[in-house]
């Protein structure tokens, strides 16, 4: 699905009505900011509802959560 039609009033307004088993977020970059329409429209208060997230980047994202891997020999 794209974006526009994500964020478009009247289109999101059916589709949160819906319970959704996944929901995937290509180009997860766009997430990185707290502040955007897109953040705010997925995870909000009256966002998307979904069982199951995955964001999908090739952009590096902070992970901040494990040490780095060493590398392969």
């Amino acid at each position: 699905m794209q974006y526009e039609l994500v964020m478009d009033k009247v289109d999101s307004k059916r589709l949160k009505a819906l319970q959704w088993a996944y929901l995937v977020v290509d180009e997860g970059h766009r997430l990185k900011n707290r502040e955007s329409k897109l953040f705010s429209c997925l995870t909000g208060r009256n966002g998307y509802r979904a069982h199951h997230r995955l964001i999908l980047s090739g952009t590096p994202l902070q992970v901040e959560i494990l040490p780095p891997l060493p590398p392969l020999p």
